[in-house]
């Protein structure tokens, strides 16, 4: 079983449900009449993110995932992703007995959900 956050996006948003709805706040009429708050739930585990800050849907649609796959990382183990730790994106990273990545780069879910499911493996 793969870990959830480690899916592309084309399958993650297959198995998440999408919710548009108008927010009120700084963004001028624009932000009030368009739907632009996005609301994802991961529909195999319940997870849920959303975003509503920007004034373009498709940015939200964007921030909404990102923050969907760190949700996921967190909150859902895998124990058989564990047992075959560590991977290749994880031997590529090292350096030094010490993991190199920013938090904003793309690969950062896949290597939280496999670091959080090693620690909950080991105990």
């Amino acid at each position: 079983m793969f870990h959830p956050a480690t899916l592309d996006d084309e399958t993650l948003l297959a198995e998440t449900s999408v919710k548009r709805q108008r927010r009120s706040g700084p963004g001028g009429q624009h932000r009030n009449k368009v739907e632009t708050a996005i609301f994802l739930t991961h529909e195999p585990t319940g997870v849920s993110a959303s975003a509503s800050e920007r004034r373009s849907q498709e940015e939200n649609r964007k921030v909404a995932v990102r923050r969907l796959r760190i949700s996921l990382a967190v909150e859902v183990r895998t124990e058989q992703q564990a047992a075959e730790a560590p991977s290749e994106l994880w031997r590529q990273r090292c350096v030094e007995g010490r993991i190199v990545i920013n938090h904003d780069h793309r690969d950062f879910p896949k290597l939280l959900a496999e670091g959080l499911d090693v620690l909950a493996v080991s105990g």
